[in-house]
């Protein structure tokens, strides 16, 4: 397999050697969540700074009706610590971080809302031993509109001193008699008790399907990353309908102070590119750079792309990646890590063949394997 990269926006062609493949490895089970006659999904994971592993999900009951909210926790020799059920809470968790001090925080998306925001996302504190230490409504800070779509995936960040950012989206019909859809982002500042210091509202440029990819304080200011499905490509002159963008905000009062935006433009010889609502992966590192990676649909495939930026979102490294493979490639992960590295886990749609790359932040790419299973 073979990874090669093509121009996106600014960037010098890199193209990647085909590696050696190896034979795939029989691994045993790590561990197994019981649930006895419930139904459960796994939501999220995440491992934690004493090598060990926290999942959570939510449970069904039988009638589909009604679900609630379970977390596991795992030792780092796949011992179950517990296994609790969080009850009097619906819908679907979002995101977890463990905080410095060694306790989680869970944000809780709601199911699809009718009538007045009936329900409103929940962000709890847990104890590394699974006990709630505190637990808030996030309420928006727009007006409330006759219908209530849904809201989109957390994000959050924990300060030196404590102080908790998180943000999620949602969409609202703000036009009923034309059906028009607006999105809206939400962002959050709490203390490490979870008093609300602020929170604020912006609007999605009247767009819907999209993302807070990463919030980080630095600098002493608030970057949020985001993304947009801009339907039919009002605002981006280009094939492709999705963009990605950064939004400053003040870190005292949550003021808007600026934003920028970049469509993305990808070609093709075969077809024109289209968007997606997949969620980018972000990463801001410490040195300001701010890491994007993701996929888009194009031509039957999802090829990769990588964007580079300094923490005003100029200076632009960025690079898409098609695969010299003889079949189409279905939608993979895609994840960056601390170090600025992104990672793809993508497969055939023949479902025999499993793609992985490694690639740094110049667009080179560190290593890449494809793995063949035996029909």
């Amino acid at each position: 397999m073979a990874i090669r990269p093509a121009i996106l926006l600014l960037l010098v062609c890199v193209y990647g050697k085909l590696s050696a493949q190896t034979s795939c490895v029989d691994s045993s089970t790590v561990f197994l969540l019981k649930a006895t006659s419930a139904k459960i999904s796994v939501s999220q994971s995440i491992p934690l700074s004493d090598s060990g592993i926290l999942v959570c999900g939510f449970i069904r009951n039988e009638t589909q009706t009604d679900t609630s909210i379970f977390i596991s926790r795992f030792d780092k020799f796949n011992n179950a610590v517990f296994n609790k059920r969080l009850v009097g809470f619906t819908g679907y968790p979002r995101k977890i971080l463990q905080c410095v001090n060694g306790d989680i925080l869970l944000g809780i998306a709601p199911s699809v809302i009718t009538s007045l925001w009936s329900q409103i996302p929940y962000l709890l504190r847990i104890d590394i031993n699974g006990n709630i230490v505190w637990q808030r409504q996030m309420p928006p800070t727009n007006t409330a509109y006759s219908i209530y779509a849904s809201y989109g995936p957390f994000e959050m960040f924990e300060t030196a001193d404590g102080n908790i950012y998180a943000g999620t989206t949602d969409m609202a019909e703000t036009d009923p008699d034309q059906g028009i859809l607006s999105g809206y982002y939400h962002i959050y500042k709490m203390s490490p008790l979870g008093d609300i210091i602020w929170k604020t509202t912006l609007v999605a440029n009247n767009e819907y399907n999209n993302h807070i990819n990463s919030i980080k304080e630095i600098n002493g200011e608030v970057l949020v990353v985001t993304q947009q499905v801009n339907t039919g490509m009002i605002y981006c002159n280009s094939p492709n309908e999705k963009s990605v963008g950064l939004i400053k905000l003040n870190k005292d009062n949550g003021a808007f102070v600026s934003s920028r935006n970049y469509c993305l433009n990808f070609q093709s010889n075969q077809c024109g590119g289209s968007g997606d609502n997949y969620k980018n992966s972000v990463q801001i590192l410490n040195d300001g750079r701010i890491l994007i990676a993701g996929q888009i649909f194009i031509c039957g495939a999802h090829p990769l792309y990588t964007i580079v930026t300094d923490h005003n979102f100029q200076n632009v490294s960025a690079y898409w990646y098609s695969y010299s493979v003889p079949y189409s490639i279905f939608l993979g992960s895609v994840h960056t890590n601390p170090f600025g590295e992104t990672m793809l886990f993508s497969r055939g749609y023949n479902n025999l063949n499993i793609l992985y790359a490694t690639i740094l932040p110049n667009g080179s790419i560190k290593a890449q394997r494809k793995m063949e299973f035996l029909s």
